[in-house]
């Protein structure tokens, strides 16, 4: 039971006394007026509460007002949302009248500590707010969303004539890069230039990435080549800008101008360029970057790392991303995903399923995209019992299934022979996209009733998606299976239309079809058109 308080004045109250705050403590006398000894769940929470009380000779516990906003940066640094809301009672229980400093540390810290809504309610009672108060949840939208509540609050904070200033505009900003609301994002190059802070790095660099991230590479670079001095984090708003949009000739381009100016790249950089690299399937300038992470001595870095292993993997390089792999010291999510995916992609299936268990006696927790390369190793070995068991362990771990997982369980079973399973997969998605149709369409052309993957066919485009070069070659393929010449012919239709003729797979496929299903004639003719 809470022992009754007396305030004597503000601030202050009996030594005697439990608020709060210090219900989480233990407090013993050392029998020194200097010290005091607290045995507490946090030990963070004593280093905070030293500075928040000092014992007198008087035997009264005087609370320094102006460290209240310093316990709270505390809390606000380690994102300790509990501590911080016992520091807010415990203010609200002893403090007569709040600050607007210490208003807006309040509103700092259940931001940084993602209760948005509290931060909300709070700022909605607040009577007098200036621009920190603003900015603050501002940039809390901004990074922990709803984003759109960024750009209404700054509008508001517009109506009631507040300035923003240059934290205000890099978290809108921000907020437009996430959303990708290039409209917006224009508004506010406008009014930054017309402001005085147009100079700023940080926010020229911030447009740089607003602009690269809303897919605009050309503004980006013109921006970009516009500013009259540029730091690493200029550098790698392009570069990472180009290596986002898979524009990978022009970050091995800009990668060389950035050394030549003295900026140093950093993990980031490092990062950007090894990506481009695997997208290029440029081996040895990966190999390049790699020699040079070492020589930076950055070879420890489990970011850096894991780009390397799938930079490696991604070059046909397993050699390399196996030597990689087994030096990191802390394997993560990150470098077993690279190698899972890597090993399955590069005909080392069952190296992927090994990796895959050993994630689970390692303690290394499996995400989406680690489902989605073991269901892949799965399909390239056709064993349908392995690919059951991952997707029992997928359902055990409570993740939800996103689009892209549920292609791929369609893809196992259809691989695997299981195509009752798969039909089953693909009718209960919620969405599907071109690859959903296609790896079903595939797998009844290979296992199932070659009608049927014409029925899926028609629906497909009944349900307006439109059919790749995939989707034919499996579409051909059935029609070899059934020996259907007039279908044969149908589809050879819509393949004119969707200018794929002159692709040679395709091609090739249609001559296979037509020398199969009695068409001589047609099957020369194509032939004839590959040759040309």
């Amino acid at each position: 039971m809470k022992a009754k308080k007396e305030v004597l004045n503000h601030g202050i109250i009996h030594i005697h006394q439990t608020p709060t705050l210090l219900g989480v403590i233990k407090c013993r006398e050392n029998h020194s007026d200097s010290e005091k000894r607290c045995t507490t769940k946090d030990s963070q929470l004593k280093k905070a509460l030293s500075l928040l009380f000092v014992t007198n000779k008087d035997g009264l516990l005087h609370v320094k007002m102006e460290d209240y906003a310093c316990i709270l940066e505390e809390y606000t640094t380690l994102r300790d949302l509990n501590i911080g809301k016992l520091v807010h009672s415990y203010i609200l229980e002893n403090v007569i009248k709040l600050s607007l400093v210490l208003h807006n540390s309040l509103i700092n810290m259940y931001c940084k500590c993602g209760s948005i809504a509290d931060a909300q309610n709070l700022f909605s009672v607040i009577q007098e707010k200036d621009v920190f108060t603003w900015t603050t949840l501002i940039a809390g939208y901004a990074t922990h969303g709803p984003q759109e509540n960024a750009f209404k609050l700054f509008s508001k904070m517009e109506e009631e004539n507040v300035k923003p200033d240059s934290v205000t505009f890099l978290s809108v900003i921000k907020a437009c890069a996430k959303l990708k609301n290039l409209d917006c994002g224009k508004r506010l190059h406008v009014m930054i230039i017309k402001s005085e802070i147009s100079d700023n790095i940080l926010i020229r660099s911030s447009l740089v990435d607003m602009y690269a991230k809303c897919g605009v590479l050309e503004c980006a670079r013109r921006e970009f080549e516009e500013m009259p001095r540029r730091d690493s984090v200029t550098w790698n708003a392009m570069i990472s800008g180009y290596a986002q949009n898979r524009y990978f000739e022009n970050v091995l381009n800009l990668f060389p101008v950035m050394m030549e100016q003295d900026s140093k790249p950093d993990r980031i950089t490092l990062a950007n360029v090894l990506k481009a690299c695997a997208g290029l399937h440029m081996y040895m300038h990966g190999k390049e970057i790699h020699d040079y992470i070492i020589e930076r001595k950055l070879e420890a870095d489990v970011f850096l790392a894991s780009t390397l292993v799938d930079m490696y993997s991604k070059c046909g390089s397993m050699k390399d991303a196996w030597k990689v792999f087994i030096t990191i010291p802390i394997k993560t999510d990150v470098c077993f995903n690279a190698m899972i995916i890597g090993c399955a992609q590069l005909g080392c299936a069952e190296d992927s399923l090994k990796l895959f268990w050993d994630m689970e006696s390692k303690h290394v927790t499996r995400t989406l995209i680690t489902y989605v390369g073991a269901l892949k190793a799965c399909s390239i070995l056709g064993n349908l019992e392995k690919g059951k068991q991952i997707h029992e362990s997928f359902l055990n771990s409570g993740m939800k299934a996103n689009l892209i997982l549920r292609n791929a369980l369609v893809d196992m079973f259809a691989k695997c022979g299981s195509i009752t399973n798969a039909r089953k997969v693909f009718d209960e998605m919620p969405e599907r996209d071109v690859i959903s149709w296609n790896v079903l369409i595939a797998g009844y052309a290979q296992f199932g009733t070659p009608e049927e993957a014409f029925e899926l066919f028609e629906r497909m485009e009944r349900e307006t998606f439109h059919p790749d070069k995939v989707t034919f070659l499996s579409v051909i393929k059935a029609c070899i299976k059934l020996g259907n010449l007039g279908y044969g012919k149908k589809i050879h239709n819509h393949v004119r239309k969707r200018r794929l003729e002159s692709d040679i797979f395709i091609a090739s496929t249609l001559v296979d079809m037509y020398a199969k299903c009695g068409g001589i004639d047609e099957a020369q003719y194509m032939f004839d058109r590959i040759k040309e």
